[in-house]
């Protein structure tokens, strides 16, 4: 499996976490079910129903464009630190969202929050709503509650990083 192989390849010492010539790793939303047998069960959210089971998300650091997701999400942070840059749904005329389809994720992005760099450029709007961002950074141990349509960019900032995330939609909860 891809995360089999990606962690075996960091266990052995082939790569380096950290550094100018560090590679990147990343495996993204697998779930835990396929990936992890025994994992749910052994390490059940108790805030949530039991038919809810993670995700999980290990990397090097990375960036990950800011979007949205359709249903309620709990990130938690089980290694690393992750910084999260949140906008609420009704910002999106001033996000620059798109394009509309055929993004790596599968869903829009935010051209503007998505761009590093203090400068307009090409999204005037954008810094209209700029300072409205809630930012938070989390540690290993610690978990935020995203409500669907919240636009989120998230960061990975460690040389490691772990996440698990909880997705469920609470109108059919």
């Amino acid at each position: 499996s891809v995360l089999g192989n990606g962690l075996a390849a960091l266990g052995s010492g082939q790569m380096s976490l950290d550094g100018a010539d560090a590679q990147s790793v990343y495996v993204g939303s697998v779930p835990t079910g396929e990936a992890l047998p025994g994992f749910a069960a052994a390490n059940a959210m108790p805030l949530l129903g039991p038919g809810v089971s993670p995700r999980i998300w290990l990397g090097t650091r990375s960036n990950v464009s800011c979007h949205h997701d359709t249903c309620d999400n709990l990130a938690c942070v089980v290694a690393g630190r992750r910084r999260f840059t949140l906008f609420a749904p009704e910002l999106i005329g001033k996000l620059y969202v798109g394009p509309i389809d055929n993004t790596m994720a599968g869903a829009p992005v935010s051209l503007a929050a998505s761009a590093d760099g203090p400068q307009a450029g090409p999204f005037p709007l954008f810094e209209e709503i700029r300072e409205q961002a809630l930012r938070v950074e989390l540690e290993a141990g610690d978990a935020l509650y995203l409500p669907k349509l919240w636009w989120h960019k998230v960061e990975s900032l460690a040389p490691l990083n772990g996440l698990l995330n909880y997705g469920w939609d609470a109108f059919r909860s």
